[in-house]
């Protein structure tokens, strides 16, 4: 029945993502290891909690390598994908409504408040003058350029909801309620792969909506990137891992952590792996990512604004690191200072060069090994 019903309604509901298992980027002991080939993904699906994605042919998780964005956890890229598509039709919709503030989710109970403040010449008011298209018909388009800002600001929306997540388990969120996370917070697999979804999310919006013409634009736009990025077979991705065991990963842990957010110029750099022979005299150029301040509109003034009400038990811990210890954390105002409290922990953990591939800029003595068994 529900099928029958999206069918005859078009788009379906605005659903929220449910999370797919994730991998930390290296073989061991409760890891979830797994590397996937980037030939054989299988067709994106979008994964709400309306309609379970059964039987679904998507490889949803394993790690890949690519030659010119490092290690990417495919789960979080798809996730990042999903998302970006749930703001955007929740951002959508609220300007159909005439409404300016949304809460939305991510992947935690922590509430995301959008207030948005479009300029006059983008108003649906003022647009609907020379339409036919009733100002509340949900299924009217929006303008051009109206339409392109709210997909950037769900890709916006999206990297913050993603790089908040790593936040979490840093200070101790267990999704599952007894398990920590906190190995996982901020390896160097994830946050390059969130901004990877997002773009992919943003391509395959502005070909489609809508859930199965979005899915298949989705897995178009991911094969795509993952072949303009260069990805590497299983076998290869498994020999990256084990080129930079002892230097990224040791013991079942990473030893490193990728900490920049592109606070300062809106871009991070990707961890590649030196002398890695399937990538030959590759160095790592600058991945644009989106802004962590408010998304701006064309006259310059802010288009949106994005804070997050914290709904969890580790709250004040985390308020404890921001200073005036605030109800509800900005992005761009507060995360330096999480980023901050993190990097003393460890920085007295890992040692002070924690957060760079090859700190003695010095090649890595450790060959590929052969694949195990």
């Amino acid at each position: 029945m529900a099928a029958i019903l999206l069918l005859i309604v078009g788009c379906a509901p605005i659903d929220r993502p449910t999370m797919r298992t994730g991998s930390l980027p290296y073989p061991g002991l409760f890891t979830l290891y797994a590397d996937v080939d980037p030939s054989d993904l299988g067709h994106h699906r979008y994964r709400g909690n309306v309609m379970p994605v059964l039987f679904a042919d998507e490889a949803s998780r394993g790690i890949v390598y690519t030659c010119r964005a490092g290690f990417l956890d495919m789960s979080h890229v798809r996730d990042s994908i999903d998302l970006t598509r749930y703001y955007y039709l929740a951002f959508a919709d609220a300007v159909r409504d005439g409404e300016s503030h949304v809460v939305v989710y991510g992947f935690s109970p922590c509430r995301f408040h959008v207030t948005l403040d479009l300029p006059a010449e983008w108003s649906l008011d003022a647009w609907a003058d020379t339409s036919a298209s009733s100002n509340h018909d949900r299924k009217q388009p929006l303008p051009d350029e109206l339409d392109d800002a709210l997909i950037d600001l769900a890709a916006q929306t999206a990297w913050i909801t993603t790089t908040w997540y790593e936040f979490l388990q840093w200070y101790g969120y267990k999704s599952a309620g007894v398990i920590s996370e906190r190995r996982s917070a901020f390896t160097y697999d994830d946050i390059i792969a969130h901004a990877v979804g997002g773009d992919v999310a943003r391509r395959a919006l502005r070909h489609s909506r809508c859930d199965d013409t979005f899915n298949d634009a989705a897995t178009d736009e991911l094969e795509r990137t993952l072949e303009e990025l260069e990805a590497l077979s299983p076998e290869q991705t498994y020999d990256a891992t084990r080129a930079v065991e002892g230097q990224w990963w040791e013991g079942g842990q990473a030893i490193r952590r990728q900490l920049d957010l592109g606070l300062e110029d809106g871009s991070i750099k990707p961890w590649l792996v030196r002398d890695f022979a399937p990538c030959p005299d590759r160095e790592p150029e600058p991945y644009d990512v989106p802004p962590l301040i408010d998304a701006l509109r064309p006259d310059g003034e802010p288009l949106a604004r994005i804070e997050i009400e914290m709904r969890i038990l580790e709250a004040g811990a985390i308020r404890a690191a921001v200073p005036d210890q605030p109800q509800r954390l900005v992005p761009h105002r507060d995360f330096p200072h999480l980023i901050a409290d993190m990097r003393a922990d460890l920085a007295e953990q890992f040692g002070e060069s924690f957060d760079e591939p090859y700190p003695d800029q010095s090649s890595p003595d450790r060959p590929c090994s052969d694949r195990a068994p």
